[in-house]
């Protein structure tokens, strides 16, 4: 049942509720915090940044670009920046701050691509114009340029970024060529590269940064073991499908299934044989479902399906398929036990809640349960006809564990999945670089000459830099310094092409822009300061050695792109790690108990057994199952027995000390990681959470056997996850067999 203390981000350990808060949280955030932080309710983007920022950001750029000719208009060599064109165009981009504020607030923040899309060329169209009225101060203004097709990249799909980025090349090209200066074109082309590979970097960026979110969200929204969807997106779904059809859309039905005497293949066999029974049921169901239909792991053998009304279909052959398919995936696996299943459906009633149509559900499937014959030792006639057509249907299953993405493992930082991005644009900077610059000095178009030692120089830097940078891009597992030596070497290399050709460098250092934005792109806030202010240091020296004309203007015009690329990444970056992190650690979380799941469990078996080789210190691993847990969904409802489940989860977490990890398998069956625990450590505590679990189970249901089943074992050296596991799992069994529905004090079978 929908609940919103199940949710993970709802639902907080007993020690943060017991730790004082000093402070509130209104306290502890600073003003730049707020700035960035959503309120409640508020529109963010696909990244979780708050639209209002991005509206802001965009006013802040108007009035910066607005307001330097006008302050730097008072020196005296600045009369065409105090022409009344150049002012009317600055108190225009003065008017565009309060108007696309105004247009933000009015639309309620909301992302709409022709605002952005209509306020870059509006930039870009003013700085044009800026540069027409003022041909002898056009140089100072062009890496405004940048900004366009990389702001373009960022907020606007790609056909909507093409044609920024092209205007933004013509607009270089053209400003450039009507500029008497030497150089004028070669540093109109270096510019286009900046802002092409600086529009591929934003690119990246966003591609890698959202694919990382949506990666994690769909591995959070499935179960660990099975691959159908879990609790958490049965949950969603339903509330989506009833408000579609209060809106007067069409209708849906939901069906429940239950495994029939699935409990006996745990008794009889093992928790792993009882794995591949869940497994291949899923696969069976999900082979009779059409696409728009929703599969969820409700729990333990409890499974149920959204099945929107869809033309032709009929819901009683589809719930009679499904079960017909689970029994011969249950045969196949352990044909000595009845391999039926259970199902109940009901549609969906005009104005009706998710939790009165969950239980009219379950109350289809209790009555199905308690009609339904007695099947043990039957034999469908479909079956007996030959494993033909059961073989071609189970041809149409689909491995639903494969179905979250190309692989598994999930992104707690996203940031790893860019590297490859940057080094890559990296190499397509210094490649595209050295190459304009040396077809220009070829073709004469150049006012400096390049010795041969520097030519020497730079060529093999450049030969060793740019594979270099894809050959990183290419490893999977790359070394903490690797990032630091390549920026260390990109701003040594744009320094050292600065430096041979000497009063030209204003040629090569909007280089320095890129490479200021690629150390933000890839580290934290903090570490990329000290680049930034070594490039925006080097920028400024070789400007003014080279007697730059309004190399003041130039310099803060820099350093302006610098900042607002650098507040847009920094917080684009905060906003997606910590999306990232959430929705990895929900896939590590149980959606029904809030306790770790497999997935969690069996990475912090792995961790614990890597520290155990090296420390020789001790480990424990407790299985449990509650005893006859069946009866309390079947006697009862499933509703009931979630209830019971959380509380079960809750004891078993109060009662293990702090170090230890405990976690929900699926259905009745919990696990505890005890560290610096041997064989008493671990008798202790299956006597200490028997107690607490039988206490919890004859205050919720005092009719039905209230122990559980626990064993345990602990780990040799050479042993492997799989293989503690399996030997636990070989305990729990051994002490089910030998004490069935009698109180286990403790499993002694570790």
């Amino acid at each position: 049942m929908p609940h919103a203390d199940r949710d993970p981000a709802n639902r907080r350990s007993r020690e943060d509720d017991a730790r004082p808060s000093p402070e509130t949280p209104k306290q502890r955030q600073s003003v730049f915090a707020r700035f960035i932080t959503p309120r409640g309710g508020e529109n963010v983007d696909a990244l979780g940044v708050p639209v209002r920022f991005h509206y802001r950001l965009l006013a802040m750029f108007a009035v910066g670009v607005a307001l330097m000719p006008l302050v730097f208009s008072v020196e005296p060599n600045a009369d065409e920046l105090r022409n009344p064109l150049t002012r009317s165009l600055c108190l225009g981009g003065l008017i565009f701050a309060p108007v696309i504020l105004a247009v933000g607030k009015r639309t309620g923040y909301v992302f709409k691509d022709w605002i952005f899309q209509g306020a870059l060329f509006f930039a870009l169209a003013g700085t044009f114009l800026s540069n027409l009225v003022t041909p002898h101060a056009i140089a100072p203004y062009m890496p405004l340029y940048i900004l366009a097709p990389v702001g373009a990249a960022f907020y606007l799909p790609a056909r909507k970024m093409f044609p920024l980025a092209i205007a933004s090349a013509a607009a270089i090209m053209y400003t450039s060529s009507i500029v008497d200066e030497p150089n004028a074109m070669l540093r109109g082309m270096v510019l286009v590269i900046v802002a092409v590979c600086g529009a591929g970097l934003a690119a990246g960026l966003k591609a890698q940064l959202t694919r990382a979110i949506e990666h994690n969200r769909e591995i959070s929204e499935r179960d660990a073991l099975t691959g159908a969807h879990n609790v958490r997106r049965f949950e969603w779904r339903l509330a989506d499908e009833i408000a579609r059809a209060r809106r007067g859309g069409e209708g849906f039905a939901l069906v429940m299934f239950d495994l029939d005497n699935f409990k006996q293949v745990n008794d009889s066999f093992s928790h792993s044989v009882g794995d591949e029974v869940l497994i291949a049921t899923a696969e069976a169901v999900y082979s009779t479902l059409l696409p728009p239909d929703l599969l969820v792991r409700r729990g333990g053998d409890e499974f149920a399906a959204i099945l929107p009304v869809a033309p032709g279909r009929d819901v009683q052959d589809t719930v009679e398929l499904a079960c017909k398919r689970i029994e011969r995936a249950r045969r196949q696996i352990c044909p000595e036990l009845t391999p039926f299943a259970s199902a109940g459906w009901v549609n969906h009633e005009p104005f009706e809640n998710a939790e009165r149509l969950i239980e009219r559900t379950d109350a289809a499937l209790h009555e199905a349960k308690a009609n339904a014959p007695e099947r043990r030792g039957y034999v469908s006639p479909a079956v007996r006809a030959g494993a033909t057509e059961a073989s071609s249907e189970r041809g149409n299953v689909v491995d639903l564990r494969r179905l979250p993405g190309e692989s598994a493992e999930l992104r707690d930082n996203p940031i790893r999945g860019l590297i490859a991005v940057c080094m890559r644009t990296s190499a397509v900077v210094i490649a595209a670089t050295s190459l304009v610059v040396s077809a220009m000095m070829l073709a004469g178009k150049t006012s400096f000459e390049i010795s041969a030692a520097g030519v020497a120089v730079l060529a093999g830097w450049t030969l060793v830099m740019a594979p270099a940078s894809v050959w990183l891009a290419r490893r999977h597992r790359r070394p903490k310094w690797a990032k630091h030596v390549l920026f260390a070497a990109v701003f040594a290399l744009i320094a050292a092409g600065c430096a041979v050709i000497g009063d030209a460098a204003p040629t090569l250092i909007d280089l320095f822009i890129f490479a200021c934005l690629l150390t933000v792109a890839l580290l934290p806030f903090q570490q990329a300061i000290y680049y930034i202010s070594v490039g925006v240091v080097l920028y400024g020296v070789f400007l003014y050695s080279s007697d730059f004309p309004f190399a003041e203007i130039r310099l803060t015009v820099a350093t302006m792109i610098v900042f607002l690329a650098s507040i847009v990444l920094t917080v684009t970056r905060h906003h997606t790690i910590l999306a990232a992190r959430e929705k990895a650690q929900l896939a590590r979380t149980d959606a029904l108990t809030s306790l770790p799941n497999t997935r969690r469990l069996r990475d912090r078996l792995n961790d614990e057994i890597q520290r155990c080789a090296v420390t020789g210190d001790d480990l424990a691993l407790l299985m449990l199952d509650l005893d006859d847990f069946k009866s309390v969904n079947d006697h009862y409802s499933h509703s009931l027995g979630d209830k019971v489940l959380v509380a079960v989860a809750d004891a078993i977490r109060e009662v293990c000390r702090h170090a230890d990890m405990p976690a929900r398998r699926g259905g009745d069956e919990f696990a505890l990681v005890m560290t610096d625990a041997g064989a008493n450590e671990a008798t202790v505590a299956g006597n200490r959470i028997a107690d607490a679990i039988r206490a919890v189970r004859e205050k919720m249901v005092p009719e039905i056997n209230p122990n559980a089943s626990i064993g345990w074992a602990v780990w040799h050296e050479g042993e492997s996850v799989d293989d503690l596991i399996a030997q636990a799992d070989v305990a729990l069994h051994e002490r089910k067999v030998e004490s069935h529905r009698v109180r286990p004090r403790y499993a002694d079978a570790g």
